[in-house]
């Protein structure tokens, strides 16, 4: 291999000097399963991000460190580390430490698995301050919504949101995605489709998406859309998946309140002389049946007077046609639903012979889609 000179592009001085201005602090850990005594050996950037101002004992050092992990979050970095020996691959978690002047905050930390003999294993990696960077996701979001990381090496999540949308739990969890199966959140009906968006994403997707009932704060089970987005970090450390739950229960509300109208209306318009559906604010119709079957092959390309005009002369009563073309009209029908009025009614005589004509009455129902508000 050839050496690596002063003048190469990839100088160690500049490497260090990086790492400094990265504030990326990098340490060893010595477990002896034999003495119980462990070690962690620190470069001068991970002492100063532990805010260890005198010089420790490699045994201090890890004594240090380990005590000021957030209680509650002992086993979480215990599993970390037994998955890094398991695994032999590249960890990554984020947990709450207690630092000595600026109290709980935000790190993350990544280890691999360097050797393991005589029952001493050696861990290496980094630790970084994200404290900043959580604060920041929170503030830059300006959303209700749930905001979640998910590496997919370790079977954890970290929650970087306030618990304002789901039910309250830890920050950290561990044996996800299924502890929300396991503890309830997933309501029992969704349990395939939600572990389907997450195998989405393990079989290669970028992204997945799914809508689901979980446990809202209050412990209600209410509608939320989940979606999944795969990040890319390097070759070697283990992709972090973004995940963000969205409430949309008032949109799902809204969304079957207009599928059971318009099944509700689908039921008695078979019962009508003629019926259709139309956009009023493209002045389309989108579909018609019983009498005015006829206008099917013209709708897409005319507007609903237009498509009306055609035969209005020959099966409406002369005296009524004016009458009848107003109801139907697309901006008069516009100005009634601006107005709150979302039923027009109009009676009419509709020529069924030569001079015969029968009364009949037109009812326009207006209504808006939920989504398009």
């Amino acid at each position: 291999m050839k050496q690596i000179g002063s003048n190469s592009p990839f100088n160690w001085i500049n490497f260090i000097d990086i790492l400094d201005s990265s504030k990326l602090g990098l340490w060893s850990i010595e477990i002896d399963n034999n003495t119980g005594l462990n070690k962690m050996y620190c470069n001068d950037t991970m002492l100063q991000l532990m805010g260890i101002t005198e010089c420790f004992l490699p045994e201090k050092n890890y004594e240090f460190w380990y005590s000021r992990i957030h209680k509650g979050y002992y086993s979480y970095v215990e599993n970390a580390i037994k998955k890094i020996y398991d695994s032999n691959k590249l960890i990554e978690i984020q947990y709450p430490w207690r630092h000595p002047k600026l109290g709980d905050i935000i790190v993350r930390c990544c280890g691999k698995l360097i050797s393991s003999n005589n029952g001493i294993i050696t861990i290496k990696g980094y630790h970084q301050n994200i404290n900043d960077l959580y604060q920041m996701k929170v503030v830059l979001s300006k959303t209700e919504n749930e905001i979640f990381e998910w590496y997919q090496d370790s079977n954890t999540a970290y929650i970087h949101t306030h618990y304002g949308q789901l039910y309250k739990e830890r920050y950290n969890l561990e044996n996800f995605p299924y502890i929300w199966l396991e503890n309830g959140n997933v309501h029992e009906n969704f349990k395939e489709i939600y572990l389907d968006t997450f195998e989405r994403i393990n079989n290669g997707n970028k992204k997945s998406v799914c809508e689901l009932k979980m446990k809202n704060k209050n412990g209600e089970y209410t509608w939320f859309r989940l979606t999944l987005s795969k990040e890319e970090i390097s070759s070697e450390v283990s992709n972090v998946v973004i995940g963000t739950l969205e409430n949309i229960n008032s949109l799902k509300e809204m969304e079957m309140a207009y599928v059971t109208e318009s099944k509700f209306y689908k039921s008695i318009l078979k019962e009508m002389v003629a019926y259709g559906e139309a956009n009023i604010s493209k002045d389309r119709f989108l579909r018609t049946g019983g009498l005015w079957n006829i206008y099917n092959p013209v709708i897409d390309s005319l507007t609903i007077s237009k498509v009306l005009e055609r035969n209005v002369h020959k099966v409406i009563h002369p005296d009524d046609v004016q009458l009848y073309m107003n109801t139907l009209n697309s901006e008069n029908l516009l100005n009634h639903y601006k107005n709150n009025k979302h039923t027009i009614k109009c009676e009419f005589r509709r020529i069924i012979a030569k001079e015969t004509a029968r009364w009949l009455e037109l009812t326009v129902n207006l209504f808006q889609e939920p989504y398009k508000k």
